[in-house]
């Protein structure tokens, strides 16, 4: 795994964990409610689609890195919107 990758995956925890700390922060509560997504069924199966699909990819490139760990972000976006989507109640 490069250093680059490294940086840019800890770019992208830091960013969610002050997403949910800012949140938290304005109004207790609202940071659980931002990881609600996880308890969604269908949300969960689309975001594990899209991680093992991802993960598929990466196995069969032949050149893992740290793409795996990207998938892993990957499928937790994809739930995330599956859950906005079907919940109809998109969070800004």
């Amino acid at each position: 795994m490069t250093p680059q990758v490294v940086i840019g995956i800890l770019i992208v925890v830091a960013a969610l964990a002050l997403r949910t700390a800012w949140a938290e922060r304005r109004q207790a509560g609202s940071g659980l409610q931002q990881w609600k997504f996880l308890g969604n069924a269908k949300a969960v199966i689309a975001g594990l689609l899209v991680f093992g699909s991802f993960t598929a990819a990466v196995i069969l490139s032949g050149e893992p890195g740290g793409a795996v760990l990207w998938a892993v972000l990957a499928g937790l976006l994809t739930a995330l919107i599956v859950y906005q989507m079907t919940d109809g109640r998109p969070r800004s």
